[in-house]
C-alpha cells in the first residue's frame, strides 16, 4: 500500500492563523518525500481530516492513475 505519514504535531489553538507554522510543516513533509499522503486537520470543518497528496513521491504516478476523480462543490455561502 500507499506510505501515509502521520498527522503533523501543530500548535494547540489558533495553529489556523498560523501560516508560517503550517507552511513550514507542509513544506517539510513535501521535500522530503516520506509519505505519499498526509494527513491535516480541516480549517473549515471541526474535527475532520483532509489528506494531501504527495506529486514528488515515488508512488504518486500509480496510485493517481488508480484513483477516480468526481467533482467538488464549494458552497458559496462558505465565502460570505
Amino acid at each position: 500500500g500507499a506510505a501515509v505519514s502521520p498527522m503533523p504535531e501543530l500548535p494547540q489553538g489558533g495553529w489556523q492563523a498560523n501560516e508560517m507554522t503550517t507552511r513550514a510543516t507542509g513544506g517539510a513533509w513535501l521535500t522530503g518525500i516520506a509519505g505519499l499522503v498526509l494527513p491535516v486537520p480541516s480549517t473549515i470543518v471541526a474535527h475532520a481530516t483532509n489528506f494531501l497528496i504527495n506529486p514528488r513521491h515515488p508512488q504518486a504516478r500509480t496510485h493517481l492513475e488508480q484513483a477516480s476523480v468526481e467533482p467538488f462543490w464549494i458552497d458559496h455561502r462558505l465565502f460570505q
